[in-house]
C-alpha cells in the first residue's frame, strides 16, 4: 500500500503499459485485456477513495488541534497585524500547490 500511496502522491514511477492494438488481439485476449483494465480502474478508484479518507481524517485532526491551540484572541490579533488569506482560501491554495495547479 505504501508504494501505491507514493505513486498516487507523485513520488513513484508510472509502470509502462504495453502498446496494444485491438487488431492484434483475438476476441478472447481483447476481452481479457478489457477485464484487466476494468480491474485496474476499480483498484485505482478504491485507492483514491482511501487517500481521500486519509486526507479528510488528517484535516479533521489538524482543525481540532488548531481549535484547541489557537484562541480567538490570537486569531483576531494575527488578522489585524498581518494581511493574510482567510483559512479556507489558504487551504485551497495549499491544495493547489500540492496538485501543481496554482497559478500566480
Amino acid at each position: 500500500m505504501i508504494s501505491e500511496a507514493k505513486f498516487a502522491l507523485g513520488t513513484g514511477s508510472v509502470p509502462a503499459l504495453p502498446a496494444l492494438s485491438t487488431s492484434e488481439l483475438s476476441p478472447a485476449a481483447e476481452a481479457g485485456e478489457v477485464g484487466r483494465l476494468k480491474q485496474e480502474c476499480d483498484r485505482l478508484t478504491l485507492l483514491v477513495q482511501q487517500l481521500e479518507e486519509e486526507r479528510d481524517t488528517f484535516r479533521r485532526a489538524a482543525y481540532a488541534w488548531a481549535l484547541k491551540e489557537i484562541t480567538d484572541e490570537e486569531v483576531e490579533r494575527y488578522a489585524r497585524e498581518e494581511e493574510g488569506l482567510p483559512l479556507e482560501a489558504f487551504l485551497g491554495e495549499l491544495e493547489q500547490i500540492a496538485q501543481g495547479t496554482l497559478v500566480k
